[in-house]
């Protein structure tokens, strides 16, 4: 992951390289007066110890000479959390991909949330989120990565009607895959792994145009595009 050439300045961060999912968010234009709000970059990933960041644990690791293995260096994740917000004491509410990604959302703990335990694809329910907590205060707001939370496609329609849809759940713009199953995959045009799956941006179907794309190369790049282009929609951020 190379350095944006200008720093972004994050003050909330939680992030890994390899994406389950990603949130990236970007301020809109504020009320005059209202003062300046952070951009937010919010990276969840599944299966990653609070350890095996740098900035957490793997730098004192090295600088004690600890030779054990295994060994992880994250000098780019390092240098977004010097810029922004560490929060050692920030713990995902599950240790299963749908239901922390649905209690993240919604601001509940499992006891309250409605998607809990293996209960993958399950429609996120229809309230407030991260995300329009978000646009109601004057963010743009993203998901990349992988959803899970998007529920049963009505009968009688197809994709992308599905009720749970990010783009139905407060985020402007939607680029990755929509089923849980599909995150497996990380060819998604030849399916070198699970087979096929489908990617979509928004609410267009486009793995036929990803040639030999690999998805967490994907995920980081569409982030940055959507990152790089907010900017120059809005300079004066």
């Amino acid at each position: 992951m190379r350095k944006h050439p200008s720093p972004i300045r994050s003050r909330v961060l939680f992030a890994a390289f390899l994406l389950a999912a990603s949130f990236a968010l970007e301020s809109r234009a504020l009320a005059q007066g209202a003062g300046s709000r952070p951009n937010i970059i919010f990276i969840l990933t599944d299966d990653l110890g609070y350890g095996d960041f740098g900035v957490f644990f793997q730098n004192a690791r090295q600088t004690a000479n600890v030779r054990s293995e295994p060994w992880h260096f994250t000098p780019q994740l390092d240098a977004l959390a010097a810029q922004g917000l560490q929060m050692p004491h920030h713990y995902c509410a599950a240790p299963v991909c749908a239901p922390s990604r649905g209690s993240l959302l919604t601001g509940v703990h499992q006891g309250h949330a409605n998607v809990r335990d293996n209960q993958f694809d399950k429609g996120l329910e229809n309230d407030h989120t991260l995300a329009t907590v978000l646009k109601s205060a004057g963010y743009a707001t993203a998901c990349i990565g992988k959803w899970g939370l998007q529920g049963s496609i009505p009968s009688g329609q197809s994709a992308p009607a599905w009720p749970a849809y990010p783009l139905n759940r407060g985020f402007d713009f939607y680029y990755g895959y929509v089923g849980h199953g599909d995150g497996h995959e990380h060819y998604p045009k030849e399916g070198t792994y699970e087979g096929p799956k489908q990617v979509w941006d928004n609410l267009t179907e486009v793995s036929g145009t990803l040639d030999k794309c690999y998805t967490a190369d994907l995920w980081t790049a569409r982030t940055k595009k959507w990152i790089v282009d907010q900017r120059a929609a809005n300079p004066a951020q």
